[in-house]
């Protein structure tokens, strides 16, 4: 996988499909941040949230946002088999909790059994 290499020297491997659509997204650009706001300026947490929303009403799944987005990934990259260690250094996560957190595969088991004791109990 290419290397990709971030602000203040941070790099991570990327597949390289995703490094060659951040190559042809940024262009012969040298400086500056990497996404722009409409403007051209330094983008926005809500510039970004609304981005995602409105790709994912494309695609008619409205519901998407980035921290499903997360969810999905983390959920995914365990699935696989990606090891914890990496998952967190991925998403920036310090502890193991974070990843089980995000895991929605084990989130979905948590629920069910919940459910389970609720209808045993009447509520």
């Amino acid at each position: 996988m290419p290397i990709f290499c971030f602000h203040a020297g941070e790099c991570r491997r990327l597949h390289s499909i995703v490094a060659s659509a951040l190559r042809e997204h940024i262009g012969g650009r040298r400086h500056g941040p990497m996404f722009r706001a409409p403007r051209g300026g330094r983008l926005r947490a809500d510039d970004a949230r609304n981005t995602v929303r409105l790709i994912g009403a494309h695609v008619g799944r409205p519901d998407i946002t980035p921290h499903s987005l997360r969810r999905t990934f983390c959920t995914l990259a365990l699935d696989a088999g990606v090891a914890e260690r990496d998952i967190m250094a991925a998403c920036g996560w310090g502890t193991p909790a974070m990843v089980a957190y995000y895991d929605m595969a084990n989130r979905a088991v948590t629920q069910q059994v919940g459910d389970g004791v609720a209808g045993l109990i009447g509520l």
